[in-house]
């Protein structure tokens, strides 16, 4: 999260700034909490119930790595705290922020192999990035204590802007956008849009990485803009939401898999709603009882 502060801004709209994201960064976590207790139930039964396995360990670290890193983000930003305190967790801080991240598995080890090469340089440029070229702002100077932000001076001073921190975001952008193209051409090879399970795969899949193709490009957008006022507003839920849409769609393909009772009730539920209103409009016609009856137990069965 990057801000750039001049001393002829006023202390009241930088302060203002400063409460925006912290509210943000909140609300982030917040949402991210209600969507993993709204989806608890389906956790216990079709993750916890289930045997390990590469789907299983990736689902646990996306739910709950941000869950255990999160509480200590918010306590650096959202607390006030001396120049001295960000001098020593702001490096740690942001380099907790970008874990490992898993985003998908297969058996072609050509494309796991295109996944590891990109995720590897994403990462190589973010440490980079946060090691050499990244200090606490000078935010103390005007506002006193306050949160522990990062800084990139160098892109300021010689941009005007935080170009370092936008070309991250529009790295992971593009990213997102070979994953989509990965899923697409993984399905055309495996010819896995002929099955219901595939199609609802594919659909998911480039559904939430456009999604959160949107969000860093957006994210980026702010920090490449030459007005300093938006650094940081799209940081925090560019992190947090791509482990809930993951975790979502990992849930919805299992239950989609291995139905629950509830989910089976519900489709035999439609099943005869369906079939009591093609009866209703045979009433009329006795002999075309039959062929509807036959056709039922065979769909049953």
């Amino acid at each position: 999260m990057v801000w750039r502060l001049l001393p002829s801004r006023e202390s009241h709209g930088i302060d203002t700034d400063y409460r925006i994201v912290r509210y943000s960064s909140v609300a982030a976590f917040v949402l991210f909490v209600y969507e993993w207790l709204l989806l608890l139930d389906d956790e216990v039964m079709l993750i916890h119930s289930s045997p390990w396995s590469l789907v299983k360990v990736a689902y646990l670290v996306c739910r709950y790595y941000p869950m255990l890193d999160y509480p200590f983000v918010l306590w650096a930003w959202v607390a006030d705290h001396t120049t001295s305190t960000c001098q020593h967790i702001i490096r740690p801080l942001y380099i907790s922020l970008f874990p490992l991240q898993v985003s998908a598995q297969g058996q072609r080890k050509f494309t796991l192999v295109i996944l590891s090469i990109a995720y590897g340089a994403l990462m190589v440029l973010v440490l980079w990035f946060i090691c050499i070229g990244f200090d606490p702002t000078a935010s103390h100077l005007f506002v006193g204590n306050t949160g522990c932000y990062g800084d990139d001076p160098y892109s300021v001073a010689a941009h005007g802007r935080s170009i370092r921190t936008g070309l991250v975001f529009l790295f992971m952008c593009t990213l997102d956008i070979g994953v989509i193209f990965l899923v697409l051409w993984h399905a055309y090879k495996a010819r896995s849009l002929q099955g219901q399970l595939g199609r609802i795969f594919v659909y998911q899949s480039v559904v939430y990485f456009a999604l959160v193709c949107s969000i860093n490009l957006l994210t980026a957008a702010f920090y490449l803009a030459p007005n300093e006022a938006l650094n940081g507003y799209g940081f925090p839920f560019a992190l947090i939401l791509s482990d809930a849409f993951a975790c979502r769609m990992i849930l919805h393909l299992r239950r989609q898999a291995s139905p629950t009772e509830s989910v089976q009730l519900e489709e035999q539920s439609r099943v005869y709603s369906t079939y009591g209103i093609c009866a209703l409009s045979t009433l009329d016609h006795p002999y075309n009882w039959v062929p509807l009856v036959e056709d039922f137990h065979n769909f049953i069965r």
